[in-house]
């Protein structure tokens, strides 16, 4: 099985740009999409558990969408097989991100992401 780990410091600016480009993308990108079977469910969930084991929840108290709080990057890796990483990027190109700095940055991270070595 193929596996690309996903690593992110704490204490990087970048990172933290990174996880929340993945955390809030995948929330909003799998909100849009309409139907979804099962085996896509249960794939989400996993992918949430493990971008929530790396953070926890923003004291600030914004949600992004319904009762999804905002949370911030506490440090750490996690690794994703092949259905999960094709469907956390599907759900990240799926956002509709504003022209400009956001495109960049969602680009930037998208990029990162797919040039993770598989293991």
């Amino acid at each position: 099985m193929q596996l690309k780990t996903v690593e992110l410091k704490a204490d990087a600016e970048l990172d933290q740009k990174r996880f929340e480009i993945l955390y809030n993308g995948f929330i909003i990108g799998g909100t849009l999409v309409q139907q979804k079977g099962l085996p896509t469910l249960r794939r989400e969930l996993s992918i949430l558990d493990k971008l929530c084991s790396i953070s926890k929840d923003c004291e600030c108290g914004k949600k992004i969408i319904q009762e999804e709080v905002q949370r911030e990057l506490t440090g750490g890796s996690f690794e994703l097989d092949k259905a999960e990483f094709d469907l956390l990027l599907q759900y990240l190109t799926s956002v509709p991100w504003s022209t400009g700095k956001s495109v960049r940055n969602a680009l930037e991270t998208i990029d990162w992401l797919s040039a993770l070595e598989v293991k």
